[in-house]
């Protein structure tokens, strides 16, 4: 009998505990826009999932903050001109310049100043390069990106620079189908940058991760050891806008807890009855920081679901190149913050070394980046105004160690 009173005695004192600190706390929160609103500088869940007017940015419109030389750069100087695509999400406009002259697409969408011909011109060896924003070299201008100084090494090789800003290596694989049969080449070259690319590959919305106007994405998944495409339910960026203009519908809820590992329920959603406490919405939030911070340091884990997706593109596209009788080779470009993090942390370090090796045991050609990177000073590298993308500087370097490195597994002879 006095154990239950206890119990009683107990339960009733958590639960005034928490009638005075919901009550307590409600005058404090202050209303957001981004989600239900913020209590002593914390925001609290359920987050909004917002979508502007239209994907097709005004790329004309100024860039803040970035005057060069006294030009004021656009958003086409820096991110390229991009159009949806059915397929892909989005890709780049053929033939197109952005004001300033930054960026400009050749008839095929390659980041280039001339067309290329589908065939290849006798005497000269194509290579097709694919990738994200770092093959595209975002944020400089075209003559200081590292595709355009290999073009500059040699009068015989052709390096066709196909990477877009944003994509992932899903993204870059679809884009390669669909050129392959279109465009002649001897190597084709996929860049992956594993900070960066990996977790793209587990998310269908880009918006879950700040960015702004993207369509929803179709993702690979691995079934049965096959690669298989799974279809996004809505087609357009204006489908989408559409049908989840007030509120994320269920067809789109669905999709995004079944394909997008950056969508935390508890993040989003709010659960009948307990969802609206004050209590609920805090221990919510420290739920997704924890979910969040360990979907991340396990994401380079051989066994994660973002590595076990990347490397069977990567052995599809080997299969595919192989079957044109043609050579493929896998870039492993690290960022400034993957060559810090690999000095400094053994985790991630062993993480990093296990996936190169993973790739190279699936019989594909790797030409891993890291090692060389470590060789050189910290002031050998500069960075594009953003602080993430590489300068001109360290495209240079880039280009010089592509290039002895081709030259060595004969892909540059």
């Amino acid at each position: 009998m006095k154990i239950s009173k206890n119990i009683i005695l107990a339960v009733s004192s958590i639960f005034l505990f928490l009638l005075i600190f919901e009550l307590g706390t409600r005058p404090f929160i202050k209303p957001s826009p981004k989600c239900y609103g913020v209590l002593w500088g914390k925001e609290l869940p359920p987050f909004k999932i917002t979508f502007g007017d239209k994907f097709q940015a005004d790329y004309d419109q100024l860039a803040v903050g970035w005057v060069v030389d006294g030009q004021q750069m656009t958003k086409g100087d820096l991110w390229g001109i991009l159009k949806e695509d059915p397929v892909l999400g989005f890709v780049p406009v053929e033939n197109a310049v952005s004001r300033n002259g930054w960026w400009q697409s050749n008839n095929w969408g390659a980041r280039a100043r001339e067309d290329i011909s589908k065939n290849i011109l006798p005497g000269k060896k194509r290579i097709i390069i694919f990738g994200d924003s770092f093959t595209n070299c975002s944020r400089v201008p075209q003559e200081e990106t590292w595709p355009f100084f290999l073009n500059q090494k040699s009068d015989n090789l052709e390096f066709v620079n196909l990477g877009v800003d944003g994509y992932s290596m899903g993204q870059s694989f679809l884009r390669y189908e669909n050129l392959r049969n279109k465009i002649d080449y001897d190597v084709a070259v996929l860049v992956f940058v594993p900070g960066l690319d990996l977790w793209r590959d587990i998310n269908v919305l880009r918006q879950l991760d700040g960015w702004e106007n993207y369509p929803l994405f179709s993702r690979f998944i691995v079934r049965q050891n096959k690669l298989e495409l799974i279809s996004r339910p809505y087609k357009t960026y204006e489908d989408l806008q559409r049908n989840n203009f007030s509120d994320c519908s269920d067809v789109l809820k669905n999709y995004l807890r079944a394909y997008d590992r950056s969508y935390f329920t508890a993040k989003y959603e709010s659960p009948p009855f307990i969802g609206g406490l004050i209590s609920y919405k805090l221990l919510a939030t420290v739920i997704c920081q924890f979910q969040k911070k360990n979907l991340f340091k396990n994401m380079m884990n051989n066994n994660s679901e973002a590595i076990i997706v990347t490397q069977k593109i990567f052995e599809k596209i080997n299969t595919e190149a192989n079957g044109d009788n043609k050579k493929f080779i896998l870039v492993y470009l690290p960022t400034a913050q993957d060559i810090r993090k690999y000095a400094t942390d053994p985790l991630f370090r062993r993480q990093y070394v296990d996936m190169v090796s993973l790739s190279e045991k699936k019989g594909i050609i790797c030409l891993n980046l890291m090692d060389d990177f470590l060789k050189l000073p910290p002031d050998q590298f500069d960075f594009a105004r953003d602080g993430v993308h590489y300068g001109p500087k360290s495209n240079k370097i880039i280009s010089k160690i592509m290039w002895e490195k081709l030259n060595y597994m004969g892909a540059g002879q």
